[in-house]
């Protein structure tokens, strides 16, 4: 006695029984095999299906990791050139609030504010600043910019910066809006040129 083992309507193998008794197979053998034939169906197909989903994780997985090291090649190509520049470089949250997860700065932006990296993180720069120019100028001069951000995208005026140790420079500040991959706005990246030799 024999049954097909259908998959997706395609005959992929036989269960075959033999005896050397004849008339030995009924009706009933022949219901139950089939029943075995169709539980094999049920597991090659979902065997196959497993076998096609890892296939499918492994590749996925492999163009992941491809992807992560591309967009650590980019990261490591940008931050070796904004650490290269001469002018100050800073990616400040959209308001104006210091976060360690969104903020980057390069080196020469500590050089030349004599802040120190975990100074920049924490804020400690913003507050020397608001300190320097006064509270209320502080808020119009950031609601200022936020306005022309917002309408332009950019906004570049000449500021004087205090330094850690209370000196003033002058600088020439440039900021741009920075957007995510959805449109979202992320920040503002902030270009810091010293003037004061040019003044």
């Amino acid at each position: 006695i024999s049954t097909p083992i259908m998959v997706d309507d395609q005959v992929i193998g036989m269960i075959s029984l033999d005896s050397h008794q004849l008339t030995q197979f009924n009706l009933e053998h022949s219901d139950r095999l089939q029943t075995l034939a169709n539980q094999a169906a049920i597991a090659i197909r979902n065997s196959r299906l497993m076998t096609e989903v890892q296939r499918q994780a492994s590749r996925l997985e492999q163009r992941v990791a491809e992807r992560t090291a591309e967009l650590e090649l980019e990261r490591s190509q940008l931050r070796a050139i904004l650490d290269a520049m001469r002018d100050g470089v800073v990616l400040l949250p959209a308001d104006f609030v210091p976060d360690p997860d969104l903020m980057y700065f390069n080196q020469a932006l500590v050089d030349l504010s004599g802040f120190t990296g975990e100074e920049w993180l924490s804020g400690v720069p913003m507050t020397a600043m608001q300190q320097s120019v006064g509270q209320q100028s502080y808020e119009s001069l950031l609601q200022s910019i936020q306005q022309r951000l917002t309408r332009e995208g950019f906004w570049q005026d000449e500021i004087r910066l205090p330094r850690k140790d209370g000196s003033i420079y002058d600088a020439l500040v440039t900021l741009v809006t920075v957007h995510g991959g959805d449109e979202s706005q992320l920040g503002y990246l902030t270009i810091v040129h010293d003037i004061s030799q040019v003044k």
